[in-house]
């Protein structure tokens, strides 16, 4: 597997320990999950409950799917296509923050997200593409 479950399980405890830090709730910042490899799945979507107790218990539970390919350019696509739409439960009036993690250079193509979509890509381990990682964010900050 690309990123292996060892940097999966890393990537979900800064994932879980951002979202700790957030005002996660029904009037703060909704949160949605979503994993990626040769699929997207939704782990958790904005039209479930939000208290930031329950989006870190379903972090918890996420389990890692493997894979050998780094779909990052159909994660986003889904992202923008369908996560961030009324029926999904985005919120017109608040901004929508992708934190994307990832291990691996994509393998897929890439298209650049809406202006309406703010892309933090985070890098984790040995194969990122940082070069791909500058071209995806906005406003150009990876980190």
């Amino acid at each position: 597997d690309e990123v292996g479950e060892a940097n999966f399980n890393r990537s979900a405890e800064f994932v879980e320990e951002v979202i700790r830090r957030m005002d996660v709730g029904q009037d703060g910042i909704h949160v949605t999950v979503l994993q990626y490899s040769y699929v997207v799945t939704v782990e958790h979507s904005f039209r479930e409950p939000q208290s930031k107790d329950v989006v870190l218990q379903r972090l918890r539970e996420v389990r890692y799917r493997g894979g050998n390919q780094t779909n990052t350019g159909l994660a986003l696509q889904y992202l923008s296509e369908h996560s961030f739409s009324a029926s999904q439960g985005d919120r017109e009036q608040a901004p929508n923050l992708v934190y994307m993690v990832t291990g691996s250079p994509a393998s897929d193509k890439i298209q650049r997200m809406p202006g309406d979509i703010q892309l933090v890509p985070i890098g984790v381990g040995p194969r990122v593409d940082v070069q791909e990682l500058e071209r995806v964010s906005w406003p150009q900050t990876p980190i």
